[in-house]
């Protein structure tokens, strides 16, 4: 210390200017992390910010169809074991995740595989059964006609022990403002929260609707600016007035993600011409390609699997759009399953064709030799017969001369 005061002036100006740079740089690049990642994930945005606005990495939303990793909307979504996925209950780990659930996840792509930063369940609606229709294949949830399909799946129980107070979790996407499309049907756990997701249909002086059912504006907790039309997501206990709510943004994952990958039902849009996806206003101008069906294919109550990314003005950009029904992984296996057997029958009915042509031919050989043989024996036994007439007929002839002798 009693060195350093003995510099010069100018070094020791020098000295600190370095030190107030190196601080300058570290907090810089602090900033960049904290304001340019994916939403505290600590990744950093892709691209040029000045470009992208500060957005990176790709956000999913669809139906899980697999695992061995996690399978939705036919991309293949890697893990971390200590992964935590936010639900309405609590947190939960990727091993508790089901099939048929609906998930939105954000990640990192490397290369054609991402891996899962942040992840979170999506139920429609959780809430005690209100009605069951006779064919069985839908119900009513607080509010809400849900659909059952053959493709619906269930957890620890069936459809047909269903029962009208049972407290149900369902995941699935809206075909329209009243109508789900469940994807798996789960009893609800011990903490019963209810859960439901949609649209404000309607509001009054008392609360507003989203679909059939009524809230209060009493029971919810932080909701403000109610608008109809908004899309809200609530969530509470079951029998109190401690209601969360939040207003979901117009964009998935509030705008952090740039690249998009969204499953879902087209909707009429009500303020403008066209389709919505979710809140997503779908421009039928603006998608560059199919990779299932047209532009003339495009109807409200169609499933899509959309595939875009969000440009600099917070403007959704759609890179392609793909109509085909997307089938779980299990599914899948047993097709591939079915044509294999289909394959092996068609191979083994073909061999027992050769095998069966074969065999006709050996027969038809040893049905001509047989009866060649036949025809050998009967000629055989036909002279056979002939000799021993000639015989008799000559025994015959003697006896005639041997009377005639022995009378002379």
């Amino acid at each position: 210390m009693i060195s350093l005061l003995n510099k010069p002036l100018h070094f020791l100006i020098l000295i600190s200017l370095c030190f107030f740079l190196a601080s300058l740089s570290t907090s810089y690049a602090e900033d960049l992390f904290e304001d340019g990642g994916i939403g505290g994930t600590g990744i950093i945005a892709m691209g040029d910010p000045d470009e992208d606005g500060g957005i990176g990495g790709t956000g999913i939303v669809g139906t899980i169809t697999g695992f061995g990793s996690i399978y939705v909307n036919g991309h293949r979504i890697t893990y971390d074991n200590n992964l935590l996925i936010e639900t309405k209950d609590g947190i939960i780990g990727p091993k508790d995740l089901k099939l048929g659930q609906v998930i939105a996840v954000e990640t990192e792509a490397k290369g054609d595989i991402f891996v899962a930063q942040n992840a979170r369940l999506q139920y429609e609606v959780a809430g005690p059964i209100g009605a069951i229709d006779e064919t069985g294949n839908r119900i009513e949830v607080m509010g809400q006609i849900v659909e059952l399909s053959e493709n619906t799946q269930y957890g620890s129980f069936s459809k047909i022990s269903m029962k009208t107070g049972q407290f149900v979790e369902v995941s699935g996407l809206r075909s329209d403002e009243n109508t789900i499309q469940a994807s798996r049907l789960d009893l609800g756990g011990n903490s019963r929260n209810i859960a439901l997701r949609g649209r404000i249909s309607a509001a009054d002086d008392m609360g507003f609707y989203i679909g059939q059912k009524h809230i209060k504006y009493e029971d919810v907790e932080g909701l403000r600016n109610i608008e109809v039309g908004k899309k809200v997501d609530i969530v509470g206990p079951f029998n109190g007035r401690r209601l969360r709510a939040r207003i979901e943004s117009d964009i998935p994952f509030e705008g952090r993600m740039k690249n998009l990958s969204v499953e879902g039902f087209l909707q009429r849009h009500k303020r403008r011409a066209g389709y919505r996806l979710g809140n997503m206003p779908i421009d039928k101008n603006n998608i560059a390609s199919f990779a299932e069906g047209s532009v003339n294919d495009l109807t409200a109550g169609r499933r899509v699997f959309m595939r875009g990314q969000i440009d600099k003005e917070r403007q959704l950009r759609i890179h392609a759009m793909h109509m085909k029904p997307q089938m779980l992984r299990k599914q899948i296996w047993q097709q591939k399953f079915r044509k294999k057997v289909k394959k092996r029958i068609l191979e083994k009915r073909q061999e027992e064709g050769k095998n069966s042509t074969l065999d006709k031919r050996q027969e038809t050989f040893k049905q001509k030799a047989f009866k060649k043989r036949q025809k050998a024996l009967k000629k055989k036994r036909q002279e056979v017969i002939k000799q021993r007439i000639e015989k008799r007929r000559e025994e015959k002839v003697r006896k005639r001369q041997r009377k005639r002798i022995d009378r002379r």
